[in-house]
């Protein structure tokens, strides 16, 4: 009978130790998950503030751009526009952010951040520049060409799919509005994916809460 005894007690406490390992494996799951959550939610958040600064340098980096182009520059010998911001994003891709949001959304984040940082390039170059010395100068045997106002490069124009050439201060023009138009396009996107992320992480909370009510 002792021995009997002796099973059941030492079976009970084994029993015991069991269910307290899982719940503590589901409690570390469940917590890790909230944590993930909220992890992700700053981060977008983060990365939506500074696609809105970035809006707001591009709008100012466009003005920079057709004032000279319609002034004339008077004694300017260089531009000084801003670089956009990557930071945000850089912190949010080396934390995992993939793993939180929906595919789509990333993808289309993953593809401004890359325009954004081949604009940046443009403009490193056009800081190092001076303002083309024939400022205002069209081609004479093109009539519809644009006027020159800093280096002339070569470049891929997507709307025409074809190699074309512009000055340097254009091409940065052109691309800014199709950035900006892009970053418009993703902004309420960015809201919804949040709300949905609040959405699992009170969820997730809940469920915490009540296995040990």
């Amino acid at each position: 009978m002792g021995g009997f005894n002796l099973a059941i007690g030492f079976f009970s406490t084994l029993l015991a130790t069991l269910i307290g390992v899982i719940v503590g494996f589901w409690n570390d799951r469940m917590t890790d998950e909230i944590k993930s959550y909220a992890r992700a939610i700053q981060h977008l958040n983060s990365v939506n503030t500074e696609l809105e600064r970035n809006r707001e340098t591009i709008n100012h980096s466009v003005d920079v751009i057709s004032d000279l182009q319609e002034d004339g520059g008077g004694e300017t010998s260089h531009y000084a526009i801003d670089l956009l911001s990557v930071d945000a994003w850089r912190a949010a891709v080396q934390d995992g952010l993939v793993d939180a949001v929906d595919s789509d959304l990333y993808q289309e984040l993953n593809e401004i951040y890359y325009r954004t940082k081949a604009v940046n390039e443009l403009i490193r170059r056009l800081r190092t520049e001076s303002i083309h010395p024939s400022l205002g100068e069209s081609d004479e045997e093109d009539l519809l060409a644009d006027e020159m106002w800093t280096i002339s490069v070569t470049y891929w124009n997507e709307e025409a799919d074809e190699i074309r050439e512009a000055d340097l201060a254009t091409v940065i023009k052109k691309r800014c509005n199709s950035l900006g138009i892009r970053i418009d396009g993703v902004s309420d996107d960015i809201d919804e994916a949040i709300k949905d992320l609040k959405s699992n992480k009170e969820s997730t909370e809940k469920k915490t809460l009540k296995r040990f009510d």
